[in-house]
């Protein structure tokens, strides 16, 4: 597992000279040391959990998310047009998973 991922790493950094994306992984190795495996598996799964929610993509199945408007919402007086706002989650038509999970 090791090889793959140092391997794509590698292979991921097409705009960084072959000194930098040495430093680069040699950074990441150096901190998965220091910080530890299960702290920094941790922060892994933290940061990919951060994207998936970035790119509307379930963290629990990978199913992109729709959007689901609430009955709530909120007016906004200091604007002319548009002045209601809806409160909205992000919801998993595949395993039920929703922002309001979190």
């Amino acid at each position: 597992m090791t090889d793959e991922l140092v391997t794509d790493l590698w292979d991921g950094l097409p705009n960084l000279s072959n000194k930098e994306k040495y430093n680069y992984i040699m950074d990441i190795a150096e901190a998965i040391k220091e910080e530890g495996a299960k702290n920094f598996g941790n922060g892994m799964i933290h940061t990919l959990n951060n994207i998936c929610t970035q790119f509307n993509i379930c963290p629990e199945c990978q199913t992109e998310l729709e959007v689901s408007i609430r009955d709530n919402y909120e007016v906004h007086n200091e604007l002319d047009e548009d002045n209601i706002e809806y409160d909205t989650v992000l919801y998993c038509p595949n395993c039920g998973y929703n922002t309001d999970n979190d």
